[in-house]
């Protein structure tokens, strides 16, 4: 399905939730045949765009969940759903990142986002998708740092794919910023939790650091081992 239409069964999911034993209903047929917010998005009433997750998109998802089209019912009569789709534009990649895994931590709520296929290939043809960020999960699995284990290493396809897959990043090449659309509770200030996603990635070291000073620290290790005299004293 497209991610407008997975927007609305995600919020007719929570709605059901909400008024368990059949007071709460959601018209999935309904929702699909009025056309949720889909491929190039971004299109409408503004200039053409590459952008298929955009602002205008989560105007579009608030306008079908009025009560006047009849897609979510309490006992059969038509209602809005808790909660408002909000948008924010961010250029850098991995603060959206943040601001995605924020949002999952704090309100349980998908985020949604264009994916530009990342390569160093200039002339080749690109690739951008709405995807959702669903789960946060780090890759690193067993005893090995996570540098080793998830390959974040400094000109490897992996590390372009981690660092550049949001709409920000390459895809500024033609002027696309990622917009991510999410739905928190109402009266969030989703300008401070985007502020707060800025100052959460400044403080994240960038993949290719943490592997050089890992690296450091164990070539630093194993010369002070080589140095030790027996006893645990040095030479």
């Amino acid at each position: 399905m497209n991610w407008g239409m997975h927007a609305l069964q995600w919020k007719g999911y929570n709605h059901i939730a909400k008024y368990p034993g059949g007071e709460g209903t959601f018209d999935a047929d309904l929702a699909n045949d009025i056309g949720p917010p889909g491929e190039n998005s971004g299109a409408i009433g503004q200039s053409p765009t590459r952008n298929n997750v955009s602002c205008r998109g989560a105007e579009r998802l608030d306008e079908l969940e009025q009560a006047s089209y009849g897609i979510f019912k309490i006992n059969g009569v038509p209602t809005d759903p808790t909660g408002t789709w909000n948008c924010l534009e961010e250029p850098d990649p991995f603060s959206a990142a943040v601001l995605g895994a924020m949002n999952m931590f704090y309100w349980n709520t998908p985020t949604y986002v264009d994916y530009t296929e990342a390569t160093l290939c200039i002339d080749c043809e690109w690739s951008i998708e709405a995807v959702v960020m669903k789960e946060v999960t780090l890759c690193a699995d067993g005893p090995e740092p996570p540098h080793v284990a998830c390959n974040w290493e400094d000109n490897s396809d992996d590390f372009f794919s981690y660092y550049n897959w949001i709409g920000g990043g390459y895809g500024n090449w033609y002027g696309d910023t990622a917009e991510l659309v999410f739905d928190p509770p109402a009266d969030t200030d989703v300008a401070a939790l985007q502020k707060r996603a800025h100052l959460t990635a400044s403080k994240v070291l960038d993949p290719s650091k943490l592997a050089r000073m890992i690296e450091k620290a164990n070539s630093d290790t194993k010369g002070s081992l080589r140095d030790a005299a027996p006893g645990g004293k040095k030479k």
